[in-house]
């Protein structure tokens, strides 16, 4: 992940237009070329079929979950995110949504390191077997990247932007009880 960068340090709309920018266009643009890739593959490849139909149909319904999952937080908690960062209200009411919004997410992310925990076994950790064409090389290799890149954005969610988001709320929350 990107250690020059003091996540840590930011405003939490801040670390959601990176995950936004980064993650989400990355996965965006890269998992539909995957997963044309993984179809092809699939059918060609008649030494690898087995696992290449299951890893190729996980792929896809993960593409599929990961999706709805991404437009979740676009559309919904991320523009919270934004707005919670510019108001000074009361915030008290607010509390069990998110942390139930968090819960969920949580949830799903793993899921989706479970799915891609499955493809990563079924791919023998990424690795092509020796008589593997390059299609076959290649796309392993750009699976182990989506896979890293998953990863990263759920830690970075996970461990970094939803506990600033929970202390976020928590603080305005205690100042606004003080306020009254």
């Amino acid at each position: 992940m990107y250690q020059h960068i003091a996540f840590n340090q930011l405003e939490p709309h801040c670390i959601a237009e990176f995950i936004t920018s980064r993650y989400h266009a990355q996965l965006r643009s890269l998992g539909p070329l995957l997963a044309t890739q993984l179809s092809k593959l699939r059918e060609e490849n008649s030494s690898f079929r087995q696992e290449m139909t299951a890893i190729s149909g996980l792929f896809q319904r993960l593409l599929d979950d990961l999706s709805s999952h991404m437009r979740k937080e676009e559309f919904v908690l991320f523009p919270y995110v934004k707005e919670r960062s510019r108001e000074q209200g009361d915030f008290v009411q607010s509390m069990p949504l998110l942390n139930s919004v968090l819960q969920q997410m949580r949830r799903e992310h793993r899921q989706f390191t479970d799915t891609m925990s499955q493809i990563r076994r079924l791919s023998n950790n990424f690795t092509p077997s020796e008589d593997a064409c390059s299609q076959t090389r290649l796309c392993l290799a750009v699976l182990n990247e989506f896979e890293s890149d998953l990863l990263d954005n759920i830690y970075l969610e996970n461990n970094i932007l939803f506990p600033k988001l929970i202390e976020m709320e928590q603080g305005l929350s205690i100042h606004t009880q003080s306020a009254s």
